[in-house]
C-alpha cells in the first residue's frame, strides 16, 4: 500500500511534468502569478520573490535537474531568518556547514566538493506540492508545482548543496486548480 508521503511526491512528480494531462486528470490549466510590478500592493507576500527566467534561458537540451537528495526546505521556525534577515537583499547566500544545519535540522547533509547555499524560493500551496531545481551552467531555477484554487504565493528558502557558484536565481510557481 501506497503512503500518503509517496502519494503527494508522485501527484507533485506528475504535476511538474504535465503527467496530468495525459492522464486526462487535469481540470484547468497551470497559472502561474505573475511578478509583481514595483510599487504594487501586492495581497501575497512571496510575489515579489517571482523572478520567472527569460524564455529559451532554460533549454530542455544542457539543463540538468538538481537531484533531490541536494535539495532541503528551511524549517519553519527558522523561515524567518532566512527570508526576511538573510535572504532580503540577496537571492542566494553561502552556508558553512553549522548554518546549514541550523536552517534545516540535524539529519544535513553536504558532500565533499559541494557548498550549501541558501536560496529563495517561492511555494503556492505547500500542503500539496513539492520543489523542484534545475541547472544550467551556473544559472538556478527554483520551482514549486502544487494544486489549489489561487494563485497564491509565500516566500520561503532552501538550503541546496551545489559545485559551483550561482550567478543568476529565478523561481517559479505553478499551481494546478
Amino acid at each position: 500500500m501506497m503512503s500518503y508521503r509517496q502519494f503527494l511526491f508522485i501527484l507533485s512528480g506528475l504535476l511538474a511534468y504535465g503527467g496530468l494531462d495525459q492522464l486526462g486528470l487535469a481540470q484547468a490549466p497551470t497559472k502561474t502569478p505573475p511578478a509583481a510590478s514595483s510599487g504594487s500592493a501586492s495581497k501575497y507576500h512571496g510575489r515579489e520573490w517571482i523572478k520567472p527566467p527569460p524564455e529559451g534561458l532554460f533549454p530542455e537540451e544542457g539543463t540538468q535537474d538538481v537531484e533531490d537528495a541536494a535539495i532541503y526546505e528551511v524549517v519553519a521556525s527558522k523561515k524567518y531568518v532566512a527570508t526576511d534577515r538573510d535572504l532580503k537583499s540577496q537571492n542566494h547566500v553561502k552556508l558553512m556547514h553549522d548554518d546549514a544545519v541550523y536552517f534545516t535540522g540535524h539529519y544535513f547533509r553536504c558532500p565533499r566538493g559541494k557548498t550549501p547555499y541558501l536560496v529563495r524560493a517561492v511555494f503556492g500551496h505547500g500542503g500539496t506540492g513539492r520543489y523542484s531545481v534545475r541547472r544550467f551552467g551556473r544559472k538556478l531555477l527554483v520551482e514549486h508545482g502544487s494544486l489549489g484554487r489561487s494563485d497564491a504565493a509565500n516566500k520561503s528558502a532552501l538550503v541546496v548543496n551545489l559545485d559551483f557558484e550561482p550567478e543568476a536565481l529565478h523561481t517559479l510557481v505553478r499551481i494546478a486548480e
